[in-house]
Parts: C-alpha cells; sequence; structure tokens
C-alpha cells in the first residue's frame, strides 16, 4: 500500500508531537489555597493597633519594595509599621533639628549617626522577621516599632477585631497575633479548602510597656 507524500507527512508530524508530549515534563497542577479568618477579641477600647500574620516560609520582598518612616516634630511617622523580610526602610529627617536613628535589636541592629535636618541616609535593609524597636539617641522618648514579617500573608486587625487572610496555601499554619502595646499570641490552624478560623483574646492578658529608649515609660515629648 503506496503512501501519498502528503500522509506520509502528517503521520510523521504526529508521531513527533506524540514523541514531545511524552517527553515534556508534567506541568504541575496550582497549588490548593483558601482564606484564614478570625476575631480578636479585647476589653472594650483596647486592642489599638493590631496585625496577624503567619510564621511560615520566609520570603524575601521584591527588590523594589521599600518602606519610608520619617522623624517629624520629634517623633517617628509612622509610629508603627509592617514590612515583609528584604525590604529597604528609609528614615529621612523631615524635622528641623539632629536626630540619631539607631536600633539594637539582634538581627536588624543599626546605627545611622547623626542626621542633619534634610538628611536621607542610605536604607536599612531588614532581614529577620520579628519586632524590631527603633530609638533616637538624642530624643529618648522618639520610637517606632517595626514589626518585620516573613512573608506577604498579613493583614491589619479591623477596628471590630475581625481578620481576614486569602489566597493562603493548604496545611498547617502558626498564626500570631501581634500589637505594639502586647506580647504576642500564636495559634496553629489546620487550613482546608474550605478555609480556617482562628480566635485570639485579649481579654484579661498582659499588656507590654512600651518604653522609651531608656526602657522607662513612654510619654509625649514637649521639650
Amino acid at each position: 500500500m503506496r503512501h501519498r507524500p502528503q500522509s506520509i507527512l502528517r503521520i510523521a508530524l504526529a508521531a513527533g508531537i506524540a514523541r514531545a508530549a511524552l517527553a515534556a515534563p508534567a506541568v504541575p497542577a496550582a497549588e490548593a489555597r483558601a482564606a484564614i479568618a478570625g476575631k480578636v477579641r479585647a476589653n472594650a477600647g483596647s486592642l489599638g493597633e493590631a496585625y496577624v500574620y503567619l510564621d511560615g516560609p520566609k520570603i524575601l520582598a521584591s527588590r523594589s519594595a521599600a518602606a519610608e518612616i520619617k522623624q517629624l516634630a520629634k517623633q517617628f511617622v509612622p509610629a508603627v509599621s509592617v514590612v515583609q523580610v528584604g525590604t529597604r526602610v528609609l528614615f529621612p529627617n523631615a524635622d528641623n533639628v539632629l536626630h540619631n536613628v539607631f536600633s539594637r535589636t539582634p538581627g536588624d541592629a543599626f546605627a545611622l549617626g547623626p542626621l542633619k535636618a534634610g538628611d536621607r541616609p542610605a536604607p536599612v535593609v531588614l532581614r529577620k522577621p520579628g519586632h524590631v524597636e527603633v530609638f533616637c539617641n538624642i530624643h529618648p522618648r522618639m520610637r517606632a516599632d517595626i514589626l518585620v514579617v516573613p512573608n506577604a500573608y498579613w493583614t491589619r486587625v479591623r477596628p471590630d477585631g475581625s481578620f481576614h487572610i486569602s489566597g493562603v496555601p493548604l496545611g498547617s499554619h502558626r498564626v500570631v497575633l501581634w500589637g505594639p502595646t502586647f506580647s504576642p499570641m500564636v495559634q496553629r490552624i489546620e487550613l482546608t479548602s474550605v478555609g480556617a478560623t482562628a480566635t485570639f483574646s485579649l481579654v484579661g492578658a498582659a499588656r507590654r510597656p512600651h518604653a522609651n529608649r531608656d526602657a522607662g515609660a513612654r510619654e509625649s515629648y514637649d521639650e
């Protein structure tokens, strides 16, 4: 039986496509994800600024990720920040007085030295997840708190105490509640395709002193 040239070409192409399909690596299915929601219970009006994040894999922020904490009116603005590990943090002096910004936090310690009005020192890259305390070596009542989260799975707790983190890979996770005025709380959850819930209670929980540089009580700065 003779095959026409076109038929032979079609057969050869089909065979080549089949071989390529067998040799090609399998494309993995999209990773299943779901949402973590929850509630933080607190005494009336006592929750304040609070965040929830996943203490999971360390994923560096993109190279372009940056945050800014100004020195303004002898305060750090904003006083509380959340950044992903690897983020560059800038500390420009927008004040009309000299400042000297530093942190003694292990793993993320730095000292910028004297900063004159208008100075924009080189950014600080925060590489270790956790709570970073920032002070001014000239004005002891100045303080900033930075929460360095290990990945992009975090959110601020709403005023009503609720929170929601979407797009989280299924599996076991450590959910952390953090705020600048209370000790962190951790809850382990198992996230399935239908989601998961985490509940925290600050009712009766010990409040952490919000100290200034010299570990004294924080006060307003009026010098």
